[in-house]
């Protein structure tokens, strides 16, 4: 029984390490935006460093 190339077992654990980043990183900024002790101003810097690990 044959389970495929690595090579697409790599790539296909790799887009699933990516979707869980992604997953987190929503997570972590649907956190913020429910914070209400937290500041605008806090809001949109922790946000903006949140996005940056997207990329």
């Amino acid at each position: 029984m044959s389970i495929g190339p690595l090579s697409e077992w790599v790539t296909a654990t790799a887009e699933i390490v990516k979707m869980i980043k992604v997953y987190s990183i929503v997570q972590h900024i649907i956190e913020i935006l429910n914070n209400d002790n937290m500041p605008h101003a806090k809001k949109e810097t922790d946000i903006e460093q949140s996005l940056q690990y997207l990329n």
